[in-house]
């Protein structure tokens, strides 16, 4: 279960409402995105956390000590897990939703910063999550509310997968990304393709992570020109969550309001 800065208030609202989920959902893992910076939930709650970017001009101990704060307060409120970091390689693109929250444009320095960043979220009890793959760093716009085909050659995505395949052991999780992807599935989106879920992430991970399919609002309207149920009819939430789970993935983080089903009107009077 994911929750979202509309579910957080304070850190006395954020424990009690973990508490109940707790005793309705033992087992549940519970996911927020705390990556610091522009991508950071419980900044209202807890403090601001520093961003990507800042962290991608400092030594790897000072990402190691931001992971290990950031995973210290979400232990404290009753969170299991984080989606971050980020590895995505910075392009220097804008508007993309990457705007500051990279740890660099090479792999060599995002992969010893994100792989610090996980040491401290692991040492504070936290579990964390590589994304976006295969990268997203190249994507021309922002895959939450458009399309964005990445026209890389599969030399230049193999650059991109680096630091998924260096974090493979240390990552529990993978977020499997929305863009195209042309150089290996010219028709499908990454989170809807079996040859790069099933295919490309299985040879960089050897036995694979979880997968997670971020499946919101913003992510069905940008992959409404990549799949179509029918000619005209636009794939639903609940198709494509179907499709991702086909394909390998192995939970989806719906984030829209879930509201109940009204119950059926009563049967007509004899």
């Amino acid at each position: 279960m994911i929750l979202f800065g509309r579910n957080l208030e304070s850190a006395q609202q954020v424990r009690a409402l973990i508490g109940e989920l707790r005793t309705l959902l033992p087992a549940t893992v519970l996911w927020v995105d705390a990556e610091g910076g522009r991508v950071d939930r419980l900044e209202h709650v807890l403090a601001p956390a520093p961003a990507g970017e800042w962290l991608a001009a400092e030594p790897p101990a000072v990402a190691r000590r931001a992971g290990r704060w950031i995973g210290h307060g979400l232990r404290a409120l009753g969170f299991d897990a984080d989606f971050a970091p980020v590895v995505d390689l910075d392009h220097g693109l804008r508007g993309n939703a990457l705007d500051g929250r990279c740890l660099g444009g090479a792999p060599e320095t995002v992969i010893p910063r994100a792989r610090a960043f996980l040491d401290g979220l692991h040492g504070a009890g936290v579990g964390g999550c590589v994304k976006h793959f295969p990268g997203l760093g190249a994507a021309p716009a922002d895959t939450h509310h458009h399309p964005a085909t990445i026209e890389l050659s599969s030399e230049a995505l193999a650059r991109e997968l680096e630091p998924f395949r260096a974090l493979a052991e240390k990552a529990g999780a993978v977020m499997v990304g929305h863009a195209l992807y042309p150089a290996w599935d010219a028709e499908r989106p990454a989170s809807l393709s079996p040859e790069i879920v099933e295919g490309v992430l299985r040879r960089v991970y050897g036995q694979v992570p979880e997968t997670v399919w971020p499946a919101a609002r913003m992510s069905i309207r940008a992959q409404l020109d990549f799949q179509r149920m029918e000619p005209g009819q636009p794939v639903s939430l609940g198709a494509a969550t179907v499709t991702a789970i086909v394909v390998a993935i192995d939970f989806v983080a719906a984030t829209i309001t879930m509201r109940p089903t009204p119950p059926p009107p009563p049967p007509p009077l004899p």
